[in-house]
């Protein structure tokens, strides 16, 4: 069925219409409705989704994805909502379980809304938690579990000199306790993340990627090193964590996520991959 429009923002009035017919369409829902549905959210593209739901949420307190998990029992037809409702999740969410080499830059890639939506794409596919799929050692298996439920931390508000000044009483010797390394890794928005770093550079004599090689060992250090260059700078944090082995289809993730255009894309994971997703 031909989309309203393939780019762009729905204008007011579309809006207005999109959420009224979803709103109309619950009322039948799960009886003989199914096959309506699908032909007005496939009239959407998943941006214009996104943006529907936003403004459902607004009026019903509740996302078109909600009413649909709590009153549908068809599994294919659960799968198939999944796809329309939200494709780049449920995309990312068979991405993990086909790549479990990768399930660390998968699940590091994600911000707060992205491990919301992630993990309920996932239990919808695949009747599991995420988690289960973690074989890591220790460390790396509770800091991926921390950073999987940023969704549901409540921040206050933070004062960056003190938390640099914790941070750097915290490392002065080596042998700091990793859960202060794990806690704010994972507990930090990454706006304050930057900023308590520029505070604590400040007041060492060395970042704190360089502290990181005195307090980690082997795997600790990589998964430690690719936590902070995902919270600093996420072009690093792709070339830390990927390190070659990106193929089509984690690449066309990466595309999605961050926007690059496939020259930027081309200069991380090869031009013939880039190619390749630019045709996807």
């Amino acid at each position: 069925m031909k989309q309203i429009a393939t780019q762009g923002e729905l204008n007011p009035a579309q809006l207005q219409e999109a959420v009224k017919q979803f709103s109309t369409l619950r009322s039948g829902m799960f009886g003989n409705m199914e096959k309506q549905f699908i032909e007005v959210a496939r009239k959407y593209s998943p941006e214009q989704i996104e943006q529907i739901n936003r403004s459902y949420y607004q009026t019903q307190k509740s996302t078109i994805w909600a009413f649909v998990q709590s009153g549908m029992r068809d599994q294919q037809l659960l799968d198939l909502f999944s796809k329309i409702l939200a494709p780049r999740h449920d995309a990312w969410a068979q991405l993990i379980n086909t790549y479990p080499d990768q399930i660390a830059p998968f699940i590091l890639l994600m911000d707060e809304n992205d491990c919301r939506r992630v993990k309920i794409a996932y239990k919808n596919r695949y009747q599991n938690e995420i988690s289960s799929k973690l074989t890591q050692n220790t460390f790396a298996i509770n800091l991926l579990k921390a950073w999987l439920n940023r969704d549901t931390l409540v921040r206050p508000v933070m004062n960056f000199k003190k938390e640099a000044q914790k941070l750097d009483e915290a490392t002065k010797s080596l042998g700091t306790d990793e859960q202060i390394f794990l806690d704010f890794f994972t507990k930090t928005s990454f706006n304050d993340f930057k900023e308590v770093i520029a505070e604590y550079q400040k007041l060492s004599n060395e970042t704190l990627v360089e502290r990181l090689k005195g307090e980690f060992k082997d795997e600790n250090l990589k998964y430690a090193q690719m936590c902070y260059f995902r919270m600093q700078d996420l072009t690093r944090f792709l070339q830390v964590s990927l390190q070659g082995k990106c193929n089509p289809q984690i690449a066309l993730l990466v595309r999605d996520r961050i926007q690059w255009n496939e020259i930027a894309l081309g200069s991380l994971v090869g031009e013939n991959i880039a190619q390749m997703c630019g045709k996807m």
